[in-house]
Protein backbone atom coordinates (compact mmCIF):
# COMPACT_ATOMS: atom_id res chain seq x y z
CA UNK A 1 0.00 0.00 0.00
CA UNK A 2 1.48 3.21 -1.06
CA UNK A 3 2.61 5.99 1.64
CA UNK A 4 -0.05 8.67 1.73
CA UNK A 5 2.97 11.14 2.82
CA UNK A 6 4.82 10.09 -0.36
CA UNK A 7 2.04 11.17 -2.47
CA UNK A 8 1.37 14.39 -0.89
CA UNK A 9 5.39 14.91 -1.24
CA UNK A 10 5.02 13.68 -5.45
CA UNK A 11 2.18 16.22 -5.92
CA UNK A 12 4.52 19.01 -3.97
CA UNK A 13 7.39 17.62 -6.08
CA UNK A 14 5.32 18.27 -9.10
CA UNK A 15 3.13 21.01 -8.58
CA UNK A 16 6.63 23.23 -7.59
CA UNK A 17 8.27 21.80 -10.78
CA UNK A 18 4.64 23.22 -12.77
CA UNK A 19 5.33 26.74 -10.61
CA UNK A 20 8.99 26.60 -11.89
CA UNK A 21 8.16 26.45 -15.53
CA UNK A 22 5.19 28.55 -15.46
CA UNK A 23 7.72 31.59 -13.87
CA UNK A 24 10.42 30.96 -16.18
CA UNK A 25 8.22 31.14 -18.69
CA UNK A 26 6.68 34.46 -17.68
CA UNK A 27 9.53 35.55 -17.38
CA UNK A 28 11.41 34.68 -20.60
CA UNK A 29 8.01 36.57 -22.53
CA UNK A 30 8.49 39.66 -20.79
CA UNK A 31 12.31 39.83 -21.83
CA UNK A 32 11.32 39.21 -25.12
CA UNK A 33 8.64 41.91 -24.83
CA UNK A 34 11.67 43.86 -23.68
CA UNK A 35 13.76 43.13 -26.22
CA UNK A 36 11.05 44.22 -28.81
CA UNK A 37 9.86 46.89 -27.30
CA UNK A 38 13.97 48.17 -27.80
CA UNK A 39 14.25 47.58 -31.56
CA UNK A 40 11.40 49.19 -31.93
CA UNK A 41 12.49 52.55 -30.76
CA UNK A 42 16.17 51.95 -32.77
CA UNK A 43 16.15 54.77 -35.49
CA UNK A 44 15.48 53.77 -39.16
CA UNK A 45 16.61 56.46 -40.93
CA UNK A 46 19.58 58.09 -41.56
CA UNK A 47 17.59 61.38 -40.64
CA UNK A 48 16.56 59.92 -37.22
CA UNK A 49 20.25 58.26 -36.73
CA UNK A 50 21.86 61.74 -37.13
CA UNK A 51 19.56 63.68 -34.91
CA UNK A 52 20.42 60.65 -32.08
CA UNK A 53 24.19 61.63 -32.62
CA UNK A 54 23.62 64.65 -32.29
CA UNK A 55 21.94 64.45 -29.27
CA UNK A 56 24.55 61.96 -27.78
CA UNK A 57 27.08 64.48 -29.02
CA UNK A 58 25.98 67.12 -27.53
CA UNK A 59 25.49 65.27 -23.71
CA UNK A 60 28.90 63.81 -24.27
CA UNK A 61 30.23 67.91 -24.39
CA UNK A 62 27.99 69.25 -21.52
CA UNK A 63 29.58 66.40 -19.35
CA UNK A 64 25.75 65.37 -18.40
CA UNK A 65 25.28 62.21 -16.60
CA UNK A 66 22.17 60.47 -15.32
CA UNK A 67 20.73 61.42 -12.41
CA UNK A 68 22.03 59.60 -8.75
CA UNK A 69 19.90 57.10 -7.27
CA UNK A 70 17.77 58.57 -4.55
CA UNK A 71 18.18 57.58 -1.19
CA UNK A 72 16.12 55.93 0.91
CA UNK A 73 13.95 52.40 0.24
CA UNK A 74 15.01 50.89 -3.33
CA UNK A 75 13.01 50.77 -6.19
CA UNK A 76 10.03 47.59 -5.81
CA UNK A 77 10.34 45.19 -8.36
CA UNK A 78 6.77 45.50 -10.15
CA UNK A 79 7.01 42.93 -12.78
CA UNK A 80 9.04 39.98 -10.70
CA UNK A 81 6.18 40.90 -8.29
CA UNK A 82 3.21 40.25 -10.50
CA UNK A 83 5.18 36.80 -12.11
CA UNK A 84 5.05 35.51 -8.41
CA UNK A 85 1.15 36.67 -7.45
CA UNK A 86 0.11 35.03 -11.38
CA UNK A 87 1.69 32.09 -10.06
CA UNK A 88 0.33 31.92 -6.85
CA UNK A 89 -3.01 32.35 -8.77
CA UNK A 90 -2.42 29.94 -11.29
CA UNK A 91 -1.81 27.05 -8.20
CA UNK A 92 -4.79 28.58 -6.76
CA UNK A 93 -6.98 28.46 -9.37
CA UNK A 94 -6.12 25.19 -11.51
CA UNK A 95 -4.58 23.26 -8.22
CA UNK A 96 -7.17 24.19 -5.94
CA UNK A 97 -4.98 24.73 -3.07
CA UNK A 98 -5.24 27.71 -0.73
CA UNK A 99 -2.99 30.95 -1.15
CA UNK A 100 -1.70 30.51 2.58
CA UNK A 101 -1.45 29.00 5.44
CA UNK A 102 -1.45 29.30 9.20
CA UNK A 103 1.87 28.92 11.35
CA UNK A 104 0.16 25.51 12.48
CA UNK A 105 0.04 24.07 9.28
CA UNK A 106 3.30 25.23 8.37
CA UNK A 107 4.51 22.93 10.96
CA UNK A 108 2.53 20.32 9.70
CA UNK A 109 4.03 20.33 6.22
CA UNK A 110 0.81 21.20 4.61
CA UNK A 111 1.35 22.89 1.27
CA UNK A 112 0.12 26.26 0.18
CA UNK A 113 0.34 28.07 -3.37
CA UNK A 114 2.46 30.67 -1.43
CA UNK A 115 5.14 27.94 0.06
CA UNK A 116 5.17 25.83 -3.66
CA UNK A 117 6.01 28.91 -5.30
CA UNK A 118 8.91 30.02 -2.67
CA UNK A 119 10.23 26.60 -3.34
CA UNK A 120 10.25 27.15 -7.31
CA UNK A 121 11.77 31.04 -6.53
CA UNK A 122 14.39 28.95 -4.58
CA UNK A 123 14.97 26.78 -7.14
CA UNK A 124 15.27 29.50 -9.63
CA UNK A 125 18.07 31.53 -7.64
CA UNK A 126 15.70 34.30 -5.97
CA UNK A 127 15.70 33.46 -2.46
CA UNK A 128 12.58 34.51 -1.15
CA UNK A 129 10.47 33.56 2.34
CA UNK A 130 7.42 32.10 2.40
CA UNK A 131 5.97 35.22 4.24
CA UNK A 132 7.44 37.06 1.64
CA UNK A 133 4.98 35.19 -1.00
CA UNK A 134 2.11 35.74 0.96
CA UNK A 135 2.82 40.00 1.44
CA UNK A 136 3.25 40.07 -2.69
CA UNK A 137 0.18 37.62 -3.02
CA UNK A 138 -1.89 39.78 -0.72
CA UNK A 139 -0.75 43.37 -2.43
CA UNK A 140 -1.45 41.88 -6.03
CA UNK A 141 -4.09 39.13 -6.07
CA UNK A 142 -6.42 41.46 -7.02
CA UNK A 143 -4.73 43.12 -10.22
CA UNK A 144 -6.04 42.55 -13.81
CA UNK A 145 -2.17 41.90 -14.80
CA UNK A 146 -2.12 38.90 -13.33
CA UNK A 147 -4.87 37.37 -14.92
CA UNK A 148 -4.51 36.25 -18.19
CA UNK A 149 -5.28 33.31 -20.41
CA UNK A 150 -1.62 31.71 -20.26
CA UNK A 151 -1.72 31.91 -16.10
CA UNK A 152 -5.47 29.94 -16.54
CA UNK A 153 -4.38 27.05 -18.91
CA UNK A 154 -0.89 26.84 -17.92
CA UNK A 155 -1.90 24.22 -14.96
CA UNK A 156 -4.23 22.21 -17.04
CA UNK A 157 -1.84 22.05 -20.35
CA UNK A 158 1.23 21.02 -18.79
CA UNK A 159 -0.16 18.05 -16.96
CA UNK A 160 -1.91 16.85 -20.38
CA UNK A 161 1.75 16.70 -21.16
CA UNK A 162 3.25 15.15 -18.54
CA UNK A 163 0.54 12.33 -18.63
CA UNK A 164 0.85 11.77 -22.13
Amino acid sequence: MPDPAATINLDVKELTEIAYQYLCEREWQELNESINAHFAWQPTTAEELSIELSIARRISELHLRPPARKRGRPLQQRDCHLRIAGAVAMLVEDAGLKATRSHLARRRDDPSACSIVAAALDRMGEHLAERTVEHIWNRYRRSPLIIHQGARDYARNHRYRVSS
